[in-house]
């Protein structure tokens, strides 16, 4: 506003007349203009009486008796009473009076040129009487401005969002609706009472019928509201609305300016919360899980306007899957799920808020996605085990099936944090996966291998082409260190890090930039349990076994840091535990490593969980975390301690199942053979122990190159001698689960060579050319241009249309790049937009952007010609 505002020039003209010696100022104001400003008055040591708030005779013992020295500005906000009623006439006759032309300041304040404003100035004169409000208002007028624009900019002030835009004026009003507490009237809204006080329900309900077609003889936001919903809904739905829906359905022509109006609203970070109460509220009150019951997932298609869609497509894929495991299912639950990743309520993008559980949503998708990967891989992989040879079976387990117990881990990782909020609802599926896995899949290979153990292998613990553990330090770390003086070496032991652990974090370090990890696996050590794996993996020359069955590495105890740390320090090494390099400061972590060739480094994150009856179900978790440690660890070595050399190996793996076993899963070992030194669910260690017709036998100085006569039973498949304890985390048998011990090798590339460890997201193209959109709803094709592998990472994008100013003129949709597939037709991704047709102007430039949902910036513009039938009747 230029110049000074009509209250001020009030102030100052109060203040002159006050100032020239008049005592008492007589203020008349007969329409009330300023009766809300006159508490904010600021008049030196004046007293300011509002005679519509104060008794006359009040005002008469004020000004003549207890105050005849002080000053006064009488306020009257209303018409003067006749003289033979006026009780202050006399004062009224020797007061200064004073008058202002509010209307004219007024206009002349806000810099609006056309006088035909004076009667509408006039009649919002309520408003105007505050001095806050007219100078925010000013702020946003522009002179040309005329009756509507005044009074979206009103409305703009009384929202405070600053913006005059229809749809964000109609958002600010529903997200105030939306924060009503639950049965409060959608007319109690304090912007809606604001906008009635001062004049704008008419301005309001002729801005919603432009562009919604909202016509009503008595209007009400509890009417209009659940319509736009409503009206959103049938337009996501890929058949009509329900019967009982359809009368509240909007006309069909403003149906995109409405899913124009509802998808920026649930794009808004600052407003998703408010979306999700008020369509949670409208949900109940529009009793809608009965209107929607009968759906389909393919009904719904992206529709994301009542989080009750994703129960209807989520539990219905969820019922797809059980019983029927045909590749055809699987294929159309993946196609669906992936749609879904991307959608409102299930998208990482959005936080979780009391009705969007959006984590829960995600889960449940995950898991469904695990349990056609986990059905499939058995149904294709596991119908038979007829390796002929050790060697056959393991290199099966190492290229290929440990993705099954890959597959039954993610699921159960996902599936947990639903049954953390909903225990019923995917525990059809989980009976399923746990069936389809322990029969069909970990019972049937460990009879398989075991088949192997007992027809040599036992007696010759070896396989082509496959490190012994005990091998490792001689065959892994020596020959690198060998190269040069200056070579150093880390390597990081986790415990029970377990082999389709370790490849989930191999992919998760090749993710990065400069870095280079590649997976093998080496034959661990029987009994595959800490103490001898631990031992079998640090530089020596002979293993033994002692007295009180502890492992000594060349005559030295091998239990502790410490003696581990005299062990390695043997050939220029050190040992040290994770958690304390992850205190070391980059400086300190430097001056550690330096004098030192090689590095052990202890990580127990899975073991130390999964190892104890009170957490073991907490295993699932543990791997997560022990991923997520060991990726963080390896990026610590690279960047703060200049490693360029990393392996990441482990002590043994684990069998892991979500049911107990049952008694005919219990191994018939009454009582400890006399020999024995160390008895445990899945291995027995002792000297002289004989056969058991129950147990696999051996010694340690064929299974792990000691040089005693240490013997050891070990259950046969995946069978537990005893349950004392916790009995669904074992470890210490000879599964392939068990003994396939992963070696993760890790190297730094530099120069051109670490142009193949460039990471990258996916690229993306629209296909088709000369785009040209004659309706208000469009549908794109889009192509991801490659497949999603280790180094090409997924990503998110957003697809809109934008004018030549970047102004949005159709909904935003989100779509998940993450696919894998070799096929191009199978990488293919329709995308429909809605256009807000009042947005689209004659003459203006628009294009299809693209952009990637995380950073926001702009991976493609493309030009389109928008020709639809404009309405210009009148505009907002």
């Amino acid at each position: 506003m230029s110049g000074t505002s009509a209250i001020e020039r009030i102030e100052n003209g109060l203040a002159k007349l006050l100032q020239a010696g008049n005592r008492i100022v007589w203020w008349s104001d007969p329409d009330g203009e300023f009766a809300d400003a006159v508490a904010d008055l600021s008049l030196g040591g004046a007293d300011v009486v509002s005679l519509g708030d104060t008794p006359a005779l009040e005002v008469k013992r004020q000004v003549e008796l207890e105050s005849p020295a002080s000053c006064f500005v009488l306020y009257e906000g209303q018409q003067a009473p006749d003289p033979e009623q006026d009780w202050l006439l006399d004062i009224r006759l020797y007061a200064e009076p004073f008058a202002a032309d509010a209307t004219s300041m007024l206009q002349q304040d806000l810099g609006l040129q056309h006088a035909s404003l004076r009667h509408y100035l006039k009649d919002r004169g309520r408003f105007f009487a505050s001095k806050d409000r007219t100078e925010r208002l000013a702020s946003l007028l522009h002179a040309d401005d005329m009756e509507r624009d005044i009074d979206a900019k009103t409305w703009a002030v009384l929202s405070r969002s600053g913006s005059a835009d229809p749809f964000t004026l109609l958002l600010d009003l529903l997200c105030d609706v939306a924060q009503l507490d639950e049965g409060v009237a959608f007319d109690e809204s304090p912007l809606w009472k604001s906008l009635v006080k001062y004049g704008l329900e008419p301005f309001a309900w002729a801005l919603v019928e432009r562009h919604f077609g909202y016509g009503d003889d008595a209007p009400s936001l509890a009417r209009f509201i659940p319509r736009l919903l409503v009206t959103d809904l049938g337009r996501g739905l890929k058949k009509p609305l329900p019967t009982g829906l359809i009368k509240l359905a909007l006309p069909q022509a403003k149906a995109g300016n409405v899913a124009v109006l509802l998808s920026q609203w649930r794009d808004s970070t600052a407003r998703q919360k408010d979306y999700d109460v008020l369509s949670a509220r409208l949900a109940s009150d529009l009793h809608l899980a009965r209107h929607l019951a009968g759906l389909t997932p393919a009904d719904v298609a992206n529709c994301a306007t009542f989080v009750d869609l994703e129960r209807i497509v989520a539990n219905a894929l969820r019922d797809q899957l059980l019983g029927n495991m045909a590749s055809s299912v699987m294929a159309d639950v993946r196609r669906t799920v992936n749609g879904r990743l991307a959608s409102y309520w299930v998208s990482d993008r959005y936080p979780d808020t009391e009705v969007g559980k959006r984590s829960i949503w995600r889960g449940y998708y995950q898991a469904l996605l695990s349990a056609t990967g986990l059905f499939e891989a058995i149904e294709t992989r596991a119908q038979q085990f007829a390796f002929t040879s050790p060697e056959q079976a393991y290199t099966a387990y190492t290229e290929s099936l440990f993705e099954i117990d890959q597959f039954y881990r993610l699921f159960h990782e996902a599936a947990d944090v639903v049954s953390a909020r909903v225990p019923d609802a995917i525990a059809p599926l989980a009976d399923q996966v746990e069936a389809a896995y322990l029969n069909r899949y970990l019972n049937k290979l460990a009879i398989h291998w075991d088949g192997h153990l007992k027809n040599g292998l036992l007696e010759n613990w070896r396989l082509e082409g496959v490190v012994n553990q005990q091998n490792f330090y001689q065959k892994v770390v020596a020959p690198y260190l060998a190269k040069g003086d200056e070579r150093r070496m880390f390597v990081i032991i986790s415990d029970a890090l377990r082999y389709e652990v370790a490849d989930e974090l191999k992919t998760q370090i090749n993710g990065r930039e400069r870095i280079n990890a590649t997976l093998r696996s080496q034959l661990g050590v029987l009994p595959s349990y800490t103490k001898l794996g631990m031992a079998s993996l640090l530089p020596h020359k002979i293993l033994t076994y002692n007295a009180k069955g502890s492992v000594d590495v060349d005559g030295r105890s091998s239990e502790g840091l410490g003696n581990r740390n005299k062990i390695v320090g043997a050939v220029g090494g050190t040992a040290v535990k994770a958690e304390t390099l992850a205190n070391m400061g980059k400086q300190a972590l430097r001056d550690f490593v330096r004098p030192h060739r090689v590095i052990y480094i202890y990580h127990n994150t899975i073991d130390a969980v999964g190892d104890s009856a009170s957490t073991e179900s907490s295993t699932w978790i543990a791997c997560r975390q022990a991923i997520n440690e060991l990726a963080d660890l390896v990026s610590r070595l690279v960047n703060n301690a200049s490693a360029t050399a990393i392996t990441v190996t482990a002590d043994h793996g684990f069998l892991f199942r979500e049911t107990p076993p049952d008694a005919l899963e219990k191994s018939a070992m009454d009582s400890k053979p006399a020999g024995a030194i160390t008895a445990k669910k899945r291995y027995l260690v002792g000297k002289d122990l004989g056969e058991a017709e129950y147990a696999h036998q051996g010694k340690t100085a064929v299974t792990a190159g000691t040089g005693c006569n240490t013997e050891f039973w070990l259950p046969r498949g995946v069978g537990r001698f005893h349950f004392v304890g916790g009995a669904r985390f074992v470890h210490g048998g000879a599964a392939l689960q068990e003994v396939a011990v992963p070696i993760i090798e890790i190297r730094q590339k530099y120069g051109k060579s670490a142009e193949v460890t460039r990471v990258s997201k996916v690229g993306v193209n629209v296909l088709g050319q000369q785009h040209r959109i004659t309706t208000n709803y469009h549908v794109f094709t889009l192509l991801q241009t490659e497949p999603v592998s280790e180094k090409v990472l997924a990503t998110t994008i957003t697809i809109e249309l934008v004018n030549q100013n970047g102004d949005s003129v159709s909904s935003r949709e989100l779509l998940n790049l993450d696919s894998d597939a070799a096929e191009l037709g199978e990488r293919q991704s329709k995308v429909s937009l809605s256009l807000a047709a009042q947005a689209v102007k004659p003459g203006n430039d628009h294009f299809l952007v693209l952009s990637d949902a995380e950073s926001e910036i702009e991976l493609q513009r493309i030009p389109v010609r928008i020709d639809l039938a404009i309405e210009n009747d009148f505009d907002f």
